[in-house]
């Protein structure tokens, strides 16, 4: 389904803590939409939807949401 819309899915676990994340992102290539990535916490999740919209142009933004 994310091959359709243009996206990929990555897995990814951060190596200090070992949490495990899913991101949603636009494949490189593809037409791009501008529609965002998406990253999902696998474990110790809350009820919390956090924003960062531009987390390349503002240094640890990206970090610090996830």
């Amino acid at each position: 389904m994310a091959q359709v819309m243009g996206y990929k899915i990555v897995s990814l676990q951060q190596p200090d803590s070992s949490e495990r994340f899913l991101v949603l992102t636009e494949q490189a290539g593809a037409q791009q939409r501008y529609w965002g990535s998406y990253v999902f916490r696998l474990v110790n999740a809350a009820p919390y939807f956090i924003e960062a919209p531009r987390p390349l142009i503002e240094s640890n933004s990206f970090d610090y949401a996830i």
